[in-house]
């Protein structure tokens, strides 16, 4: 059944909301084996049961700074990277295993891309890790100050790229063969605060604190279309489905078609900014499609995701 003109298309519903940290909630990620839902913030690491209420089982505090990002890597183990310049290695459990020295600044940023862990930091540098044996493999100075984005692209035209984003506002595309810079784009006014890829590795979003999210074409590398609506820094985007969702500093998430550039919904989420967002299927969410999203009050919250046709049925 067909929804009428003045249906949204999509929409946000509140689900559950955590108040257990103590601090800026900075990074999320899942860990898909075991069902939890892991987060950082000034007060440590958090791992819970994905599950609805969410139950915190441990928190482990081994950084001496505000953790920033957090990632599950295809070994099993989660890496968390610091406001100490710190990255460490842990078990599911919570037991930290490792701790990696060399960058010498806060680590923004940590990713996959192909079979290695990436890391960002304020220093300026971009490291490659081998995440067996937790060696740097490569060091790249990217130029552009800090590095608070990065994101890994992957399709028949290009093959297997690096893009990373920092605050010297241009976000750079890397060969992933001898990790030599091949293009710079332009277009943001300010720093680069996050990356997003999208349509199966076809496309990227990139946000900025110039209050926009830019969408781009990871084959021609040219810039698709500007989307306008926050009012504030835009720290965080993620793909859900077909939809790109963002978070600003102005405290809302906004649900964007990236096909037609329309803002197809908004949710005043909290009144501090939105600082990280995580896509996730079910757990603690029924049964829909939906995010996490962490907050600088403190706040987790999770959102389920419907769209109009599903709800109509």
């Amino acid at each position: 059944r067909g929804r009428s003109a003045d249906t949204p298309a999509v929409r946000l519903e509140p689900r559950q909301r955590l108040h257990d940290h103590k601090g800026h909630v900075m990074s999320l990620t899942l860990h898909k084996e075991t069902n939890q839902l892991i987060s950082g913030s000034v007060d440590g690491i958090k791992f819970r049961e994905v599950a609805e209420p969410a139950t915190c089982a441990a928190t482990v505090k081994e950084h001496y700074g505000t953790v920033l990002c957090l990632l599950v890597c295809h070994t099993g183990h989660v890496i968390s990277g610091s406001r100490d310049c710190q990255i460490k290695i842990w078990d599911p459990m919570g037991h930290c295993i490792g701790t990696l020295e060399q960058h010498t600044d806060a680590v923004q940023v940590l990713i996959e891309c192909g079979t290695f862990v990436i890391s960002g930091s304020n220093d300026g540098s971009i490291k490659i890790w081998d995440p067996v044996h937790w060696v740097c493999l490569k060091t790249i100075r990217s130029c552009s100050g800090s590095i608070k984005a990065l994101c890994c692209v992957q399709n028949e035209l290009n093959g297997l790229k690096l893009v990373s984003g920092g605050y010297d506002r241009k976000v750079r595309v890397w060969n992933t063969d001898g990790w030599v810079c091949e293009h710079v784009l332009h277009g943001h006014q300010s720093g680069v605060t996050a990356l997003c890829v999208y349509a199966n590795g076809n496309n990227f979003a990139s946000t900025s604190n110039d209050d926009t999210v830019r969408l781009w074409d990871a084959g021609t590398w040219e810039c698709l279309s500007t989307l306008y609506g926050h009012t504030e820094t835009v720290w965080t985007i993620c793909e859900v489905d077909r939809w790109l969702i963002s978070g600003s500093g102005d405290g809302t998430l906004r649900v964007w078609d990236p096909d037609t550039g329309e803002c197809e919904a908004v949710v005043q989420a909290n009144e501090q900014p939105v600082s990280t967002l995580l896509a996730v299927d079910g757990g603690g969410l029924g049964n829909d499609k939906g995010l996490v999203s962490g907050s600088w009050d403190s706040s987790i919250a999770f959102w389920g995701l419907v769209e109009a046709d599903r709800a109509d049925q």
